[in-house]
């Protein structure tokens, strides 16, 4: 039944927000987003932890790409603060509660407080998403990109729509159409938590009580949701 609920929740949200944006057009102008330290709102409210893994390379574009720049991260869950802790170009992690409707009041003030901030930029990466395309229509910013799916893209770049590339190839896009000069092919940022060699040590050490042998070890993150989510036998 919950599943049911969730499913007709997303179906009427989608249907009520897929037009949000539509009316925005951005104008091929010349930005200079490089000299002076600017803020950006990257957009993907979302609490499951493979997707919230999936935005690294973005991290990563953004931090080569605008240097200077400083992001807020806008996702669900709390999540989001520990796996973005080391990237030293993300400022604040603004998340929504994960069970909205057991956090109501708090849901509500995070959409509200979102309209205090400025950004000189604010970034969709998902086209999908309901929350993320109205966050990017409620967010005061100068630059708004909504993240639409680029058919032109999509003929040139064979593996376009993989979840984790999409958003750079999208975002390299944008900087295109501003006036900067970057390669749209060139090669993606895999995914990084950004460790620490602290963090990597005690890694190794919790492995090495689990598997007690000095043998290289590939770890598999079972956990899934749905169809997605194997069963015993196929393990």
């Amino acid at each position: 039944m919950k599943s049911y609920i969730n499913k007709i929740r997303r179906a009427v949200f989608h249907n009520l927000t897929q037009f949000v944006g539509a009316s925005y057009s951005l104008k091929d102008k010349p930005y200079d987003l490089n000299s002076k330290p600017i803020r950006i709102l990257i957009s993907r409210p979302n609490s499951r932890l493979g997707n919230l893994l999936l935005l690294t390379p973005l991290l990563q574009e953004v931090q080569k790409s605008l240097p200077l720049a400083k992001i807020d991260v806008f996702v669900r869950g709390g999540l989001g603060g520990v796996l973005y802790k080391n990237y030293n170009n993300v400022e604040r992690v603004i998340a929504l509660p994960s069970k909205p409707f057991k956090q109501l009041l708090k849901y509500i003030l995070v959409w509200y407080n979102l309209r205090k901030y400025h950004y000189d930029l604010v970034i969709n990466t998902i086209p999908r998403s309901s929350s993320g395309r109205l966050s990017t229509k409620l967010v005061k910013a100068e630059l708004k990109f909504f993240g639409e799916n680029n058919e032109s893209l999509k003929k040139q770049i064979t593996d376009y729509c993989h979840m984790a590339k999409l958003p750079v190839y999208n975002y390299r896009n944008y900087l295109q159409r501003v006036g900067y000069t970057i390669d749209l092919t060139q090669y993606v940022s895999t995914l990084s938590l950004m460790l620490t060699k602290d963090e990597i040590t005690n890694g190794r050490n919790k492995l090495n009580q689990l598997i007690e042998n000095k043998k290289e070890t590939i770890c598999i993150y079972t956990f899934a949701t749905g169809r997605k989510c194997f069963n015993k036998v196929w393990w």
